[in-house]
């Protein structure tokens, strides 16, 4: 039961956790942290080690800038997310504001209209994955050229209320409390 001076925040089961976390410029963390898209592309790829792990999504502080990505870029992102760019500003920045897991990653060997063909796996990935069929508007949510890496994210859970965190380039470790899920 709780009393006039309990904020409900507080009666949440929590876990501590502390996890590899990579920061993503707004409004890319809410398509990752809404799972509208899966693949976060670097000119690096991540320690073998880290794949198959459990990672937090960090939305980078830097605010949006229509010179971010093209008009049709932009055109796909607002359909996406359900805002148009004047308002990305509003978004969560400077917070965790996910947490997925890292499934694998892969070299961009070939970007089709519909599709990426990947050639080269780290270690942990899926075999025998040849490409990722992109889902509606998720060929405009990164850079697919050849010889980027894939950062495949899937079990991804948006937090409910994103948690104010000073984020750093690179990878780097969040430790904190995250609310128990169901199947944790």
């Amino acid at each position: 039961m709780t009393d006039l001076f309990t904020d409900e925040r507080d009666v949440i089961a929590k876990r501590r956790v502390s996890l590899p976390t990579i920061t993503v410029w707004q409004p890319w963390s809410l398509l990752l942290a809404r799972g509208a898209k899966r693949l976060e592309t670097r000119h690096w790829p991540p320690p073998e080690n880290l794949i198959g792990k459990e990672w937090a999504i960090h939305a980078a502080a830097r605010p949006p800038r229509a010179s971010d990505c093209s008009p049709l870029e932009r055109l796909a992102i607002e359909k996406a997310i359900g805002l148009p760019m004047e308002h990305w500003g509003t978004l969560a920045r400077g917070a965790i504001v996910a947490t997925a897991r890292l499934a694998g990653a892969y070299r961009a060997s070939r970007l089709h209209d519909d599709h990426v063909d990947v050639g080269v796996r780290l270690p942990g990935s899926e075999k025998g994955l040849t490409s990722f069929v992109f889902m509606t508007g998720e060929a405009w949510f990164g850079d697919y050229r050849a010889g980027r890496w894939l950062w495949h994210f899937d079990n991804v859970h948006m937090l409910e209320v994103p948690i104010i965190q000073k984020g750093a380039q690179g990878i780097w470790t969040w430790s904190g409390e995250l609310p128990i899920r169901d199947e944790d």
